[in-house]
């Protein structure tokens, strides 16, 4: 099936021809897959706004639903979680899920905060733990730090992470930075080493994915996030399958898991923690042990602890 481009000089008509062909579609294609196997779960990744047509799909296969929730917008920080028609769509299909796993606690004790009551699960996110594995590189004098992002300035703060970078520069010059993502404000954050002196000592990678990321993250001894708010983040999780250590903000889902064996934490927007904590780890990164970080991904985010994990509760239902 070809999807449409949908078009209209009027911007509510547009979201709503898009949201009703969004709606036929999926329901078109559930009824192919039906014709192939009988559906015994329904399971919805992100609800908005693929909740409307499940709300049908419901009463039709009269058939158990699990919802999996990861979406940033329910934290204060983002906000996004308002207007009548999406409020209105995700308490009716809470209502009727038989199971929400949410990606942390925290993203949970959002969603609760907004009185959106169910049975909750905490089921991380998946990471693949055969492609985002360790490789050997050469010790370098110089220690290197890679940031992964949208490079959302609202979420990530990449701009602070600069800022903190610049000054830890100054007391140790054998530091380097990588960035990478691909985003309009991009030449914005360049400027901003540029300005800062330390255009030398930051390097800007683009986007990468696939292998191209896992040899990225590979060739630096650590990560850096320092995240406004995050339910999860799929880059510090990637990056201990790799064996690699993380310096991070304590932000939202990241503090469910983080503890001394795995990287620093440092307060949100606290720059001064983050200067701080590029130079301790310099002089401390030999103390972290790879395998025991890679050993953490792989028993809470591999491929197949999240599959045993979705199976029981899969397994639950249907009994």
């Amino acid at each position: 099936m070809l999807y449409p481009k949908i078009s209209s000089v009027i911007p509510i008509v547009k979201e709503f021809k898009k949201l009703n062909t969004y709606s036929k579609y999926l329901l078109k294609c559930v009824e192919i897959a039906q014709q192939k196997q009988a559906i015994d779960i329904l399971h919805l990744n992100a609800i908005f706004p693929a909740c409307i047509p499940t709300l049908q799909l419901i009463k039709k296969l009269k058939c158990p639903l699990f919802i999996t929730e990861h979406w940033t917008g329910y934290s204060p920080e983002d906000g996004s979680y308002k207007g009548f028609i999406k409020k209105y769509y995700t308490k009716q299909i809470i209502t009727k899920a038989h199971t929400i796993n949410t990606v942390s606690d925290y993203l949970t004790r959002m969603m609760k905060n907004h009185h959106l009551q169910g049975n909750y699960q905490e089921v991380p996110n998946v990471i693949d733990t055969e492609l985002f594995s360790p490789s050997d590189i050469i010790k370098q004098e110089v220690t290197q730090f890679i940031h992964i992002s949208s490079l959302d300035e609202t979420q990530k703060n990449v701009s602070g992470i600069i800022l903190a970078f610049a000054a830890a520069l100054k007391s140790n010059t054998n530091l380097h930075l990588s960035i990478v993502g691909e985003a309009p404000n991009k030449a914005n954050l360049q400027a901003l080493t540029n300005q800062l002196g330390v255009s030398a000592s930051v390097t800007f990678l683009g986007r990468l994915m696939g292998k191209d990321l896992v040899q990225a993250i590979n060739r630096h001894d650590a990560l850096v996030m320092f995240s406004n708010y995050e339910t999860f983040c799929l880059a510090i999780a990637e990056g201990f399958a790799c064996g690699k250590p993380v310096i991070t903000s304590n932000a939202g889902g990241i503090a469910d898991y983080m503890k001394p064996d795995l990287g620093m934490v440092v307060n949100p927007k606290n720059e001064i923690q983050l200067t701080e904590s590029f130079l301790t780890f310099a002089q401390t990164k030999h103390q972290y042990n790879s395998a025991l970080i890679r050993e953490f991904a792989v028993t809470h985010f591999s491929k197949q602890v999240i599959n045993q994990k979705l199976t029981t509760l899969y397994q639950l239902a249907l009994a």
